[in-house]
């Protein structure tokens, strides 16, 4: 009996300890051993743009949806939205799975300018600034801007860019401002 008590008094606590869980992004929250709050994105494989819209402003940015639709070439049929980060646009692709966003970042060529859909045709893109691509589990993000900040922050938020042979190519996106 005494065992019994010591393992709901543990599981009470537990429990408590980790705080409410939940927000829309589906990143959960609650405090830190210190009383600060704390947020935790979700996997990898379930990462979308309210999660990523969370996480910058988690990192102190100011974000805005600009644009809301479905993106055209070269991402056909793709749920697409436009962010004002720093006063630059970010295009979230947004696909319905992760292995779905997984096949079509595969077909992106280290410099961004080729992409090659998963049923094979290529299209070359002149971009209006250098395509620094990210991609983190349902989304794929496209930052033309050549703010060294914006870049730094999408790594650090997403990873390492898709396109590391980007850099110093096509200008700097400088028709690029939201």
């Amino acid at each position: 009996m005494m065992r019994k008590l010591v393992i709901l008094m543990v599981t009470a606590a537990l429990i408590a300890c980790t705080g409410s869980r939940g927000s829309g992004s589906g990143a959960t929250s609650g405090l830190s051993a210190h009383g600060t709050s704390t947020s935790v994105s979700p996997p990898r494989s379930n990462y979308d743009s309210a999660a990523l819209v969370a996480d910058l402003k988690r990192a102190g940015r100011r974000v805005s949806a600009v644009v809301h639709g479905v993106g055209e070439r070269p991402f056909p049929g793709v749920s697409r939205t436009v962010l004002c980060l720093a006063g630059h646009p970010v295009h979230v692709y947004e696909y319905g799975t992760r292995n779905e966003r997984r096949q079509w970042s595969r077909g992106i060529g280290a410099d961004g300018s080729t992409i090659v859909s998963p049923g094979g045709p290529v299209s070359s893109v002149a971009w209006v600034g250098d395509p620094h691509f990210y991609a983190r589990g349902r989304i794929l993000v496209l930052a033309l801007s050549a703010s060294p900040s914006v870049r730094t922050l999408l790594d650090r938020v997403l990873g390492p860019t898709l396109t590391p042979h980007a850099l110093g190519g096509r200008g700097g996106g400088a028709g690029e401002n939201c």
